[in-house]
């Protein structure tokens, strides 16, 4: 199956632009287009990638609509007026709706009168059963909606909290993003050292500020945006970059090669020369969540060697003990 031409830009995500071709292909063709559920962590591309089905969706002559959360829809708000219309009006159209956990209101705010709606029209324009069958919001409002007419688009990083039940998701068409590989890293970190006018780094180097990321780009951002003002503030005008900025980049934004956590570094010594179990690590250091404790030990064990799974426990590698070494050594943690 063929990628849409709209999703050039987007690195990797394979499944999800293959997915998202198809039913914008279907659309063109007359046929029904899906409402996709976009879930991952934060620094994958779901925004990307769904804004792009929009393009994708608007360059096919359809009606589009973009939020940027829930949010925007207020008492008689003109975001919320829009929704409406292009639901009333429009023959063919497409909506995305960012940061859909907020659907039910935000940081601790109970959902306005209008995202109410929003939130009822959601539930019963997904649900299958209610495929064509008009919609009816209030005493006065009534809409339609079915899959050849229209696609909707949310994405979160918290689907969990979408609904207790599950029923909200259960409607959606779930497509789960990928973290970013290393290769995939160092080709989006490309893109932004030659947005922000540097020359591309050697390879060493750009696998260095890859593996920061942890299969996600956001905290390539920030080595990169730090680079930019720590090297204009020197006065420097080479538009290259090595190692020894990296370094200092590195620890002027408080963040460890790899990617790794301070606490983690606590567990990666504690676990020196013996092998623990959770329970016995968390309680020899508190500040350390089991919960991320479960979530980090892939990443410490399978993604970067430096701890190894025993029958026992979990304890350091040899290339653990070098890491921790190698960061004393260039000044990361005091020797």
């Amino acid at each position: 199956m063929k990628i849409h031409p709209c999703f050039e830009s987007c690195v990797g995500q394979e499944t999800a632009k293959v997915r998202l071709s198809q039913s914008i292909y279907s659309a063109i063709n007359g046929g029904e287009m899906n409402s996709p559920l976009l879930t991952a962590e934060a620094g994958v591309g779901k925004s990307k990638v769904a804004r792009a089905a929009i393009e994708g969706y608007k360059e096919a002559g359809f009606d589009t609509l973009t939020f940027n959360s829930p949010g925007e829809f207020r008492e008689k708000g003109e975001a919320f007026s829009s929704f409406i219309s292009l639901l009333m009006d429009s023959p063919k159209f497409a909506i995305f709706i960012d940061e859909a956990h907020e659907i039910n209101g935000s940081q601790g705010q109970a959902a306005t009168v209008q995202l109410a709606k929003v939130r009822s029209f959601l539930m019963k324009a997904l649900d299958k059963g209610n495929e064509g069958r008009e919609i009816r919001l209030d005493s006065e409002l009534v809409v339609n909606f079915s899959r050849k007419k229209g696609s909707i688009i949310l994405a979160t990083n918290f689907p969990h909290t979408l609904d207790k039940s599950g029923a909200f998701q259960s409607r959606c068409d779930h497509i789960a993003l990928d973290l970013y590989s290393e290769e995939e890293l160092i080709q989006i970190l490309q893109g932004m050292l030659v947005k922000e006018g540097f020359q591309t780094a050697n390879e060493n180097t750009l696998a260095m500020i890859a593996r920061c990321g942890r299969g996600t780009a956001r905290p390539l951002e920030k080595i990169v945006g730090q680079l930019k003002i720590q090297l204009s503030a020197e006065g420097k005008k080479k538009h290259t970059i090595n190692r020894e900025d990296v370094i200092s980049a590195l620890k002027l934004s408080k963040m460890f090669p790899r990617g790794i956590k301070s606490w983690e570094i606590d567990v990666i010594k504690l676990c020196h020369g013996r092998a623990l179990r959770d329970g016995h690590i968390t309680s020899l250091l508190p500040h350390v969540e089991p919960e991320a404790l479960r979530k980090s030990k892939g990443y410490l064990i399978e993604g970067c060697k430096l701890m190894q799974a025993t029958t026992q426990g979990i304890m350091t590698t040899t290339l653990g003990t070098r890491y921790v070494d190698t960061l004393k050594t260039e000044g990361f943690l005091a020797a």
